[in-house]
């Protein structure tokens, strides 16, 4: 999951609790990803499938539920980072590449170690976060979000000019989630938009 798709849920879920969407972008400007982990520390997470195949030999402790996992990792996140390590990670050498390109030419970050940790924290931070949110979803069925409720999220969190009218997004949603059931909430603000342009 990407950076925007989980903020747009979170902004959801927050929504839901009655958080206001003002406010939960704010704490986005000021925090960060960090807050993605934060915004539900009380949900109980007992996950049972993998979402991929584990192809790493273990080197820690194994038999932790999916909650004490979760509370590990934020802890891990959130401890001292001056401490290293040697790995054997291998990479495409395509992507290698890329990341010193980036590093070089457009000061992506101070090294392609740097840019290549940020990566791999940032993607920890979404995954601990969707887990949570998987989690709420599979204990309360009810409660997942349609294509219109991500897609109204996604107007307040980017400030779109449609994000005061959520029953015509809404609206929206449900006429191309028909035709396009795989349908992502850029789409459904296109249509929102074009919709609401008057015809002469």
């Amino acid at each position: 999951m990407s950076d925007i798709d989980c903020r747009r849920r979170v902004l959801w879920f927050g929504c839901s609790q009655g958080i206001g969407a003002e406010l939960l972008a704010k704490e986005f400007k000021r925090l960060g990803r960090k807050v993605m982990i934060t915004m539900a520390p009380a949900l109980a997470l007992k996950l049972t499938e993998p979402s991929t195949t584990c192809t790493t030999q273990a080197w820690y402790t194994s038999d932790m539920d999916a909650m004490q996992a979760v509370d590990r990792i934020n802890e891990l996140l959130e401890s001292d980072m001056g401490q290293t390590s040697n790995t054997s990670m291998r990479i495409p050498t395509a992507l290698r590449d890329a990341a010193a390109i980036a590093v070089r030419e457009l000061g992506a970050a101070s090294s392609t170690t740097a840019l290549t940790a940020a990566a791999l924290r940032a993607r920890l931070e979404a995954a601990v976060m969707q887990a949570v949110l998987d989690d709420h979803i599979r204990q309360y069925p009810e409660a997942r979000p349609s294509l219109g409720d991500l897609a109204v999220a996604a107007a307040e969190l980017d400030g779109h000019p449609l994000a005061g009218e959520p029953e015509r997004i809404r609206q929206a949603a449900l006429e191309i989630e028909a035709r396009h059931p795989d349908a992502e909430p850029e789409d459904v603000l296109l249509w929102a938009e074009a919709r609401a342009i008057p015809t002469s």
